[in-house]
């Protein structure tokens, strides 16, 4: 059976712990029995420190099995008078990978924005309370992400982690570069460069001197937007970004710089 090393003046040093009902796989509940638990401080299995542990009582605590790769491993119980001895009632065995990611969160981290480059942002991973680490829990793979619009990233589970799982992001579109502002008899014509990477369109707002924000001008699909009916003698700014239609949905990008003209 299994000991604590103990402190010669504490008669309640002495543990026996056993296993009871060995789970197949990380993230199963694993009662530990035993004397003298009531003060456990840690249970690891192996090198690796339990998912979660509560002490039921002085003789039970019931732990939760960290994710490991398939094999046996010994478990064992710190109290403050140290930790148990190994042996072999104390072995607990993982006979299948410990997380099926098929079950995990997978949350991307952060906008993106489109660069001209494969857009691959970090993950974060998480499977029954336990956070992955990427290259030793899971690979990732991403699709269509060297273009604005809807990505992909598809987490494989190596290691202690077996399965798949995907997740989406949104690679949005860059800042547009406004060209110029020439201003006519109650109107101005703004011209921009054309977004690399695939938008839908464009959206220009304007505001005049004096208002506290822009308005919406319309949108357009082509590469420049004339807005009319505006204040003859007047300042007024304006900006452009582009957008992208997504299931419905607009993304947009950066607003491009602010720039001013008065209308004749």
């Amino acid at each position: 059976m299994a000991h604590v090393h103990h402190d010669p003046v504490d008669s309640h040093s002495h543990a026996d712990l056993r296993l009871v009902g060995l789970g197949p796989a990380g993230g199963a509940s694993v009662t530990i029995s035993g004397t003298n638990l009531g003060s456990a401080r840690a249970v690891d299995f192996g090198s690796v420190a339990a998912s979660g542990f509560v002490v039921d009582s002085a003789t039970r605590i019931t732990a939760v099995a960290p994710p490991q790769a398939a094999g046996t491993v010994d478990v064992t119980v710190t109290t403050p008078v140290g930790t148990n001895d190994i042996s072999a009632a104390d072995r607990y065995t993982y006979t299948t990978a410990s997380i099926e990611l098929s079950k995990a969160t997978v949350t991307v981290i952060g906008a993106h924005t489109y660069t001209g480059a494969a857009v691959k942002p970090a993950l974060r991973v998480t499977c029954q309370g336990v956070k992955l680490a990427s290259g030793v829990d899971y690979t990732a793979a991403y699709t269509r992400n060297t273009k604005v619009g809807r990505a992909s990233v598809t987490i494989t589970g190596i290691g202690a982690c077996s399965g798949t799982k995907s997740a989406s992001f949104i690679v949005l579109p860059a800042r547009t570069v406004l060209l110029k502002v020439a201003s006519g008899s109650q109107r101005a014509t703004l011209t921009w460069k054309r977004n690399a990477g695939g938008v839908s369109g464009y959206q220009v707002v304007d505001r005049r001197r004096g208002q506290s924000g822009f308005l919406n001008a319309g949108c357009t699909s082509g590469l420049s937007k004339t807005v009319r009916r505006l204040g003859q003698g007047k300042s007024y700014s304006f900006k452009v970004r582009a957008y992208k239609l997504v299931r419905g949905a607009r993304y947009y990008g950066a607003w491009s710089r602010t720039l001013s003209v008065s209308v004749t």
